[in-house]
């Protein structure tokens, strides 16, 4: 068995993996004993949005670009990721103020699974935000696939 099958290869691979392990580790969370497992879930989940939501917001926005007709270039992918992201950020935003709608009055700690999961949520959206910035998610993908490559 070769290590390339466990080593992620790209931010998106690393991203898929971290936002499963952010959903487990908050099950995994026994308030009160040991390490905060909830903290280790929300950098998972910050990262993993970036790898996944940075993907997924440039396959949306070149989607949207190509229907329109129009060559992606230069400027014009740094657009189409910026409108893929936005779209994911809006369905995002929406789902959490309705999260925060039903939820509200507890506060923003994390005491419940619930409550974490939208923190979870949360903090896996403003990954994808983050990704917008121009030239950050390319290099990160680049950094992750140069340490896969090392590694294997």
């Amino acid at each position: 068995m070769s290590w390339s099958v466990l080593i992620p290869s790209s931010m998106l691979s690393l991203g898929a993996v971290l936002c499963v392990l952010a959903v487990l580790l908050v099950y995994l969370d026994v308030p009160g004993q040991g390490i905060e497992w909830d903290k280790v879930a929300a950098v998972c989940a910050l990262v993993g949005g970036f790898g996944v939501g940075g993907a997924g917001a440039g396959w949306i926005g070149g989607l949207l670009s190509s229907l329109a007709g129009g060559a992606v270039s230069g400027a014009g992918a740094a657009t189409a990721q910026l409108v893929g992201v936005s779209t994911v950020g809006a369905v995002g935003f929406a789902v959490g103020l309705w999260a925060y709608a039903r939820l509200r009055g507890g506060g923003i700690s994390a005491k419940t699974r619930t409550k974490s999961l939208l923190v979870v949520a949360g903090l896996g959206v403003v990954g994808t935000v983050v990704s917008t910035i121009p030239n950050l998610y390319g290099a990160a993908d680049a950094l992750v696939g140069s340490f896969a490559a090392a590694l294997t």
